[in-house]
């Protein structure tokens, strides 16, 4: 990435952020987004939250080298304790764990909601769906895209309510809408063939109540997964 352009991961996020924004970036990872999209006048302002002193660093330099310590301000804590409440009505979240990005959500309540957050896991998109539908939150828009080999699936979170089928949670209720898509065939067909030697191999261990019921998980799965795929 250079000054003025994203990754095609971080260019799906940022074409979801709402013109004028105030942004939080958390896990910023040198503030590529913010310093992106304040150069491009597309928001108002940033706060690009990072954990550990090396990234913070590196986030604080980036900033400062090309002069926009006026508009972003990089910050270092965990999670959301970054944020006051209403400094921001936009919050992004990418390139962690489903159950990571979770686990931040839930561990600052009081700075949420705000009007639009835009979330990318690297895996567990299930666990953060099901918690998303617990909490409050309803995705409004979903994309699955393939960059260097490897698929991500972007959620776009509002306030409200949503009750997702067994089938929505894992497949994403916007991405089930349309199956035939090249990269979610090419995700749930991978999908696929892990859960079937999941199941071969549990049908060579000692069959007591837990082998049973991760079969019987792992079956249910497959399943769905074959009724989207074929």
């Amino acid at each position: 990435m250079n000054d003025h352009t994203l990754s095609k991961r971080l260019e799906t996020v940022a074409s979801y952020i709402p013109l004028g924004a105030r942004l939080a970036d958390i896990g910023s990872d040198h503030a590529y987004l913010p310093v992106v999209l304040v150069q491009q006048d597309k928001i108002r302002s940033a706060i690009a939250g990072e954990l550990n002193d090396g990234p913070f660093a590196a986030a604080k330099a980036q900033v400062s080298a090309l002069h926009l310590d006026d508009k972003i301000d990089v910050r270092q804590g965990d999670g959301l304790s970054v944020l006051k409440k209403g400094e921001v009505d936009c919050i992004t979240i990418c390139g962690m764990g489903g159950v990571l990005i979770k686990t931040i959500l839930e561990g600052e309540s009081e700075v949420l909601p705000v009007p639009k957050m835009i979330l990318q896991p690297n895996n567990g998109e299930p666990a953060l769906r099901f918690w998303l539908q617990h909490n409050q939150y309803r995705i409004v828009s979903e994309e699955i895209i393939e960059e260097n080999d490897k698929l991500y699936e972007v959620l776009i979170v509002e306030p409200g309510d949503q009750e997702l089928s067994e089938e929505e949670v894992l497949f994403g209720p916007c991405l089930i809408k349309n199956p035939t898509n090249p990269v979610f065939q090419k995700k749930w067909q991978d999908e696929e063939g892990k859960t079937k030697r999941l199941l071969l191999s549990l049908d060579q261990s000692v069959n007591d109540s837990s082998i049973q019921e991760k079969r019987e998980q792992f079956t249910n799965k497959l399943r769905m997964i074959q009724g989207v795929i074929q």
